[in-house]
């Protein structure tokens, strides 16, 4: 059984501004434009749903973030929100690789120019301390969750010029698994061929 926080001295007591700045963040949302109404209704911030809906959300299809966390703020201890300014951001896709199998590649995510940096707002509902307290797991006011990862953090992705890289599909392909989706998808392929 996990111990779930609910406000945000918590957070301050485990100093996790410090302890998580440098590291990184995921965020997995299904949001479609359609929600836009419901993100306003629920106070999420103008910048957020901009961030959000710039990474092409399709119906039904979620949308998986990733990024350096260069700063990470509690702003009001009176509100359930976290502030994430970002030195990077990835979005992940599903491509065709030259052997026709279905990989996972993250694709940096240019920052807007009138601002020149990325951040988002994190309006919690919820939050643990997985893994003896080396990550923050949170949930959202709309059903989203996010992780955070401290620096050095096996998980973390890795950066080669301009790629990013998962280490869990260099040490062990994991989204390529017997059973995941992505197998799936390439056998149906081989089949097919």
């Amino acid at each position: 059984m996990h111990l779930y926080y609910f406000s945000p001295k918590r957070l301050l007591e485990e100093e996790v501004p410090a302890k998580f700045a440098g590291g990184q963040f995921l965020m997995k949302t299904r949001l479609t434009k359609k929600d836009k109404k419901l993100l306003m209704s629920k106070g999420v911030s103008e910048r957020s749903i901009q961030l959000i809906l710039m990474t092409r959300v399709e119906k039904n299809e979620s949308v998986v973030l990733r990024g350096g966390i260069s700063r990470l703020e509690i702003p009001d201890m009176k509100r359930k929100l976290v502030v994430v300014r970002f030195s990077w951001l990835c979005e992940r896709h599903f491509r065709f690789d030259a052997s026709e199998s279905l990989v996972s590649r993250w694709e940096l995510i240019p920052p807007p120019a009138e601002q020149g940096r990325q951040e988002i707002d994190i309006d919690f509902i919820s939050y643990w301390f997985p893994k003896r307290g080396k990550r923050l797991k949170m949930w959202t006011s709309v059903d989203e969750f996010c992780r955070f990862y401290k620096p050095g953090d096996p998980d973390n992705l890795a950066q080669s010029e301009n790629d990013f890289i998962d280490p869990a599909t260099v040490a062990e392909p994991a989204m390529q698994g017997a059973g995941s989706p992505v197998a799936a998808v390439n056998a149906e392929r081989a089949v097919s061929a």
